[in-house]
């Protein structure tokens, strides 16, 4: 019986100690599965759904031009006293930018303006003498058609005098002089370029799938590559009808 009690012990004692080793089998792999679910979690960032603004992107080739710009032409001939201006420099519309010879203007004018006195008093005699019926009626109007073309032709006179001061016709920079102290220019000579460059334009050809959702007034933002960092903000002007 002994024999046999001590056996079935012996028995039990394996069996106990496999069960012992099987329950900590399991432990290990329970706490093996948890830490690699720990080491798998991936961290997030929750926000509160909210509507704002998405602004969608196009990538093209333009250049930025002035929106306006003038080519300054003398209007009367005559040699450059002075030019007051340079390439670069800001100018407002109507400034002086070149002075010109003024000597020929100034007895043109004086010369139509002593016409015009005599003709005025001759005209205001024959008014005086037409009642005496010294003077026909026919020769006061003539004398009176003579004053007012001596009238206009002082008033020409005068204009081009004003025309030997150049000015700027808009406001902008001076992009280009093509006059110097002392050259003489002719009438009608191209001698500086004013560009305005308070407004910049900008012609981009976009796809035909992009047409739909541009609109006149419509705010866009042009970035340059030439000018990293610098923003151009401004808005959609018109739209051609035509897609190419």
């Amino acid at each position: 019986m002994l024999g046999r009690s001590g056996t079935c012990a012996a028995a039990l004692l394996i069996t106990t100690s496999l069960l012992l080793g099987g329950c900590k089998t399991g432990q290990g792999e329970a706490k093996a599965a948890k830490e690699k679910k720990a080491v798998d979690a991936v961290p997030v960032e929750i926000a509160r759904a909210a509507r704002r603004a998405v602004a969608a992107s196009y990538t093209g080739t333009s250049a930025l031009e002035p929106r306006a710009e003038a080519q300054v032409v003398a209007k009367t001939s005559g040699v450059a006293l002075s030019v007051m201006v340079e390439e670069g420099q800001k100018v407002s519309a109507g400034q002086a930018l070149v002075r010109l010879d003024p000597d020929r203007a100034h007895l043109a004018v004086a010369q139509s303006e002593a016409q015009l006195r005599k003709l005025e008093n001759s005209y205001r005699r024959a008014t005086q003498l037409v009642g005496q019926q010294l003077v026909s009626a026919a020769d006061v109007d003539q004398l009176k058609f003579d004053v007012e073309n001596s009238r206009a032709q002082h008033r020409l006179a005068s204009l081009e005098l004003s025309y030997t001061t150049v000015q700027a016709p808009i406001s902008g920079v001076i992009a280009s002089r093509s006059i110097k102290t002392g050259n003489f220019v002719q009438i009608n000579t191209p001698i500086f370029r004013i560009v305005d460059d308070s407004q910049l334009e900008a012609t981009l050809n976009v796809p035909e799938r992009e047409l739909a959702t541009l609109k006149s007034g419509q705010p866009v933002t042009l970035l340059a590559d030439a000018l990293p960092g610098q923003q151009f903000v401004g808005k959609v002007d018109r739209i051609a009808p035509v897609v190419d």
